[in-house]
């Protein structure tokens, strides 16, 4: 059994006794209280004496009277002992009794507050009394660290408070400290000791400052870069987070085909990005590969996903491999053929290429006569004239053909 003493005056502790079944005959059985914790005269007044039960009766109580007092006390126990049972056996010859104290109990609640984005603001805590004291109360209380960090997130505070008699509540000023920093909730202790004339509830209170700043943003800065002649040369492809942040952050990356081969003209490559507390920027160098091919700018894609502790705003990039690699030069051979005595002959004039193009080479050709002097070709009586005719040179290739047609006379 148990029962809160009340600060005064007398307040009865019941003890049920119980047989298991019930008897055709009386039964009976002597009780009497012993000491525990509590003492008999000063925290309850001793009882013994028999209790019985008449037939077919199975409860039974035996009443003790707990004195009440405004001492701030442990819970403190006595025992109520059964002896010499007639027509039944004492299976349970022994209760206990709980004085349960009631004095005054000091509480600081328990708070979670936004940290702000910059200074320092107060956050106010409620410190009670879990009733009001006859006497004059005090606790000294102060912060301590937890997942939060005095002189960074919060200013280390300490002090006495005192409740007159008859006072119930108190507050603690604690200055939180803001920040821009997307973190996790933090958290650090109110810590309550040296009461007097009232028990501390809990020594260690928690309160929390929420994070209240969003996620950073991740976004890609395109690259560019020099294909080379041979070997590999790279191209950086940046990637920043909009604010530092306070968490580690990362981000998967993964290169795509563009309008340039895997391979061919680059290396693909994929990873993690990681970001640590404070960094706000990192570069991936993708490997191109050099060529002595004239040929269009190229580029890879650059992709994001995947993010931890950030999000994206812009996850889509690529990378421009610039072509280094002059046009190729055209000549023409020089031509010398027989005219023949009459009728038309083919003659073939060859193009070439001082090196082969990566792209399709398109231009137009004529012919035409040289200034009037002896000996000179003319249009029509000595050659079919070819007047602004495409010739188109694909990629790869260095030589081309040009027919020409030759009068006989």
């Amino acid at each position: 059994a148990s029962v809160v003493e009340t600060d005064a005056g007398l307040t009865n502790m019941v003890f049920d006794l119980s047989i298991s079944e019930a008897s055709l005959m009386f039964v009976s059985v002597a009780f009497q209280t012993v000491d525990g914790t509590a003492t008999n005269g000063l925290d309850y007044i001793g009882t013994n004496g028999i209790v019985t039960l008449f037939p077919g009766v199975t409860n039974q109580t035996v009443s003790v009277a707990v004195i009440g007092d405004a001492i701030l006390e442990p819970n403190e126990t006595f025992f109520l002992q059964l002896t010499n049972a007639t027509a039944s056996s004492a299976l349970d010859a022994e209760g206990i009794g709980t004085i349960v104290d009631d004095e005054p109990r000091i509480q600081v609640e328990m708070l979670s507050v936004a940290e702000g984005n910059a200074g320092l603001h107060d956050v106010i805590l409620n410190v009670t009394l879990s009733k009001p004291g006859l006497l004059d109360i005090g606790v000294e209380y102060a912060t301590t660290n937890l997942s939060a960090r005095a002189g960074s997130d919060y200013t280390a505070t300490s002090g006495v408070l005192s409740f007159a008699a008859g006072l119930t509540n108190k507050i603690i000023t604690v200055q939180a400290n803001g920040d821009l920093f997307f973190e996790n909730d933090e958290a650090f202790g109110i810590r309550l000791f040296n009461a007097t004339n009232a028990a501390i509830a809990t020594n260690l209170t928690l309160v929390t400052l929420t994070n209240d700043d969003a996620a950073p943003q991740l976004s890609i800065v395109d690259g560019a870069g020099i294909e080379g002649d041979t070997g590999t040369n790279t191209v950086a492809i940046t990637v920043n987070l909009d604010v530092p942040s306070g968490l580690l952050a990362a981000v998967d990356f993964t290169t795509g085909v563009g309008t340039a081969s895997v391979d061919v003209d680059y290396q693909a490559t994929s990873g993690t990005l990681i970001f640590q507390p404070g960094t706000t920027s990192r570069t991936v160098a993708i490997k191109v590969r050099g060529d002595t091919i004239h040929e269009q700018d190229e580029f890879f894609t650059f992709t994001l996903s995947s993010p931890r502790n950030a999000e994206i705003l812009d996850g889509d990039g690529q990378g421009q491999i610039t072509n280094d690699d002059s046009a190729p030069a055209i000549s023409i051979a020089d031509l010398s053929i027989t005219e023949g005595d009459l009728g038309l002959q083919s003659a073939v004039l060859t193009l070439v290429l001082s090196s082969s193009s990566g792209l399709t080479i398109t231009l137009d050709h004529a012919t035409s006569d040289l200034s009037p002097m002896a000996g000179a070709a003319t249009a029509g009586g000595d050659y079919v004239a070819i007047v602004n005719q495409p010739i188109s040179i694909p990629p790869g290739s260095t030589t081309v053909i040009v027919p020409i047609t030759i009068n006989g006379d």
